[in-house]
């Protein structure tokens, strides 16, 4: 068995020692730190091709790179650390509204602690290091806060369960960890990614066309956004244009410039989960 040392809050790490316990998924505590650990990297150590992979962790490993199948061994797990970290960061994101977990660990004086790898055979242990994804600022929150988060379905272990083996899940929640709060991009394909699955009627439904077309707005509008607009002037005048008229509905703007995004993506993740 293979352990990638992680870093992130100590309530938070701590918290997901008790309650994310699985094969699959699991945070370890050891006298040094916190480890990340998963059966799907162990399976990836030894046999050859992606077998006994979650349809969709292996998805997300296949956003991260389109070439993942034709990776050497080490490659690929390389990505599947990255892939489940997105996906767990998603959830972290979503369910608990808290940063979350990375193995590269900065601080204040740009120095750099690496993760450290357990490697585990008959009981001997050896260590090595490893880079991937890059830090966050670490915020502390006390562990009442993610227990009260979990009295509400689904607890984060559950939803863990259903992304790995749900590609629209796993791939929304890998963009809502790449998208922060103002990314148009990663926040847009995570709308795309929960229309594709429900519909656009059950959409309307949940959040209603007001919050829909205020989004695009806010998503593809320059004017609206400036730089941080998915399109050029031109290219939203193209855009605005095609949807509305495949939604067959006039043209009217609904925000200002500088407003926020008009869909409150945490929510509405949280709600769309809530239905598998």
């Amino acid at each position: 068995m293979r352990l990638y040392e992680v870093f992130g809050s100590d309530t938070l790490l701590s918290y997901l020692v008790d309650h994310l316990q699985s094969p699959t998924c699991t945070i370890t505590k050891v006298s040094d730190g916190f480890y990340l650990g998963s059966s799907y990297i162990d399976v990836l150590l030894v046999v050859t091709g992606n077998i006994g992979l979650g349809a969709g962790l292996l998805s997300v490993l296949k956003q991260i790179d389109p070439n993942f199948d034709k990776k050497k061994r080490d490659e690929k797990v390389k990505i599947c650390i990255d892939g489940i970290l997105y996906i767990l960061n998603g959830i972290i994101n979503a369910k608990y509204n808290h940063w979350g977990l990375q193995i590269i660990q900065s601080n204040s004086s740009d120095t750099t602690k690496i993760g450290k790898i357990i490697n585990s055979i008959n009981g001997n242990k050896t260590f090595t290091v490893t880079k991937t994804i890059q830090t966050r600022i670490i915020v502390q929150a006390r562990y009442e806060e993610f227990e009260e988060a979990d009295k509400q379905p689904y607890t984060g272990m559950e939803i863990w369960n259903i992304a790995r083996n749900d590609e629209h899940v796993a791939r929304a929640l890998y963009y809502y960890a790449k998208a922060g709060n103002e990314d148009r991009y990663n926040l847009n394909k995570v709308r795309e990614e929960i229309e594709g699955d429900v519909g656009y009627g059950t959409l309307v439904k949940w959040i209603g066309e007001f919050k829909i077309e205020a989004f695009q707005e806010w998503a593809n509008d320059p004017s609206i956004s400036g730089g941080e607009s998915r399109h050029s002037k031109g290219g939203y005048i193209k855009f605005i244009r095609e949807y509305f008229m495949k939604n067959k509905r006039n043209y009217k703007n609904k925000i200002a410039p500088g407003s926020p995004c008009p869909i409150d993506f945490c929510e509405l993740l949280l709600k769309w989960i809530s239905t598998k």
